[in-house]
């Protein structure tokens, strides 16, 4: 299984969504709002997740710094 991306309005959407796609063990690898959506990027197996997988959804490369919220 690979990395697959889901958005909605609010995370409690969000989260039944990724549970319904991917089951109740779901791994979370991200999650981030975008715009007025929240984002999250799931799996349902860690094994089959590979670092270069990984690199796809690493926005820093696209010039968005992560920020943490004492910095917001």
């Amino acid at each position: 299984m690979q990395l697959q991306k889901f958005t909605g309005e609010s995370m409690p959407v969000v989260l039944d969504t990724v549970r319904n796609a991917l089951g109740s063990d779901a791994i979370i690898l991200a999650n981030r709002r975008v715009g007025d959506h929240i984002e999250i990027i799931a799996t349902g197996n860690l094994d089959d997740v590979s670092f270069e997988q990984a690199e796809v959804f690493d926005d820093t490369k696209n010039g968005v710094e992560p920020t943490t919220l004492a910095n917001r």
